[in-house]
């Protein structure tokens, strides 16, 4: 066990554990965009950015990423620290459709919920922005590659999580987007459908299509049942708008973990 301070509160946490869950046990929140619980850390997205001093040096790393040690100093919400998470915001709209309203996902959007908390309205950089086209072919889902950070959630999902490997970033720099092998169509792929990737989706990008009847914010309840098509005991929340079901969404069940198949899912 080793001994750091953060944000001016004493914390004792195990070495090798991260900063950004040695905050979460004493109540302080991170932001983060690419990071998945259990996962080793992607460090993509630079929203966990945090101040760590030590033997009197101080310079900015990612919580998600940086390890403890005896005698850090760390502070997360600086005003450093919030500008410098306000220009990754900033860079990220850069290349981000803005037409929030006519976006599915419109409310349910963790960039979008980020900007709004650090105040940031439109990017300050001006140029081009990629024009990808949207592949539509899967029966269940759609993927804008127009509204994709590149957080790599969906792809660290598809292949550590479900093991399918399915999608991967393709080409490089400004071109890079994620797609399938070879280009070809989604619905070709040996993709199940199973739709975890576009629940790990934390913008528009990865859509289920039955979004298009309804927003997140328009569900009146959610109810918490166990999936009644085969013997495995997966347990979801059914998504309930005018008292019908519109949608589920993976709980953290015992057998699932907040996974589903695609009948749990879609069926």
């Amino acid at each position: 066990m080793v001994k750091l301070t953060i944000d001016g509160i004493q914390v004792e946490a195990e070495k090798g554990t991260s900063v950004l869950h040695a905050a979460e046990s004493v109540g302080i929140k991170i932001p983060t965009l690419c990071y998945i619980k259990d996962l080793l850390p992607d460090g993509s997205c630079r929203m966990c950015m945090v101040e760590i001093e030590s033997r009197g040096r101080t310079k900015m790393e990612t919580a998600c990423t940086a390890q403890v040690s005896e005698g850090l100093v760390v502070t997360t919400n600086s005003e450093k620290v919030r500008n410098a998470r306000r220009n990754i915001l900033d860079m990220l709209l850069s290349n981000h459709k803005t037409d929030c309203f006519s976006c599915p996902s419109n409310g349910d959007c963790k960039l979008q919920e980020l900007c709004f908390e650090y105040g940031i309205e439109r990017t300050t950089y001006s140029g081009e922005q990629t024009e990808l086209p949207i592949d539509d072919s899967n029966k269940f889902f759609t993927y804008n590659p127009n509204l994709c950070i590149l957080c790599h959630r969906c792809v660290n999902t598809c292949h550590k999580v479900v093991g399918r490997g399915a999608i991967d970033t393709m080409e490089r720099g400004f071109d890079s987007a994620i797609g399938t092998p070879f280009h070809i169509d989604w619905a070709d792929t040996n993709c199940e459908s199973c739709g975890n990737c576009v629940q790990a989706c934390p913008t528009g990008a990865l859509t289920m299509k039955r979004r298009k009847n309804y927003r997140k914010y328009q569900i009146d309840k959610k109810v918490l049942t166990t999936c009644p098509h085969c013997a495995t005991g997966c347990q979801y929340y059914l998504l309930v708008k005018d008292n019908r079901i519109v949608d589920v969404e993976g709980a953290n069940g015992a057998s699932n973990k907040g996974l589903l198949c695609v009948k749990g899912r879609s069926a």
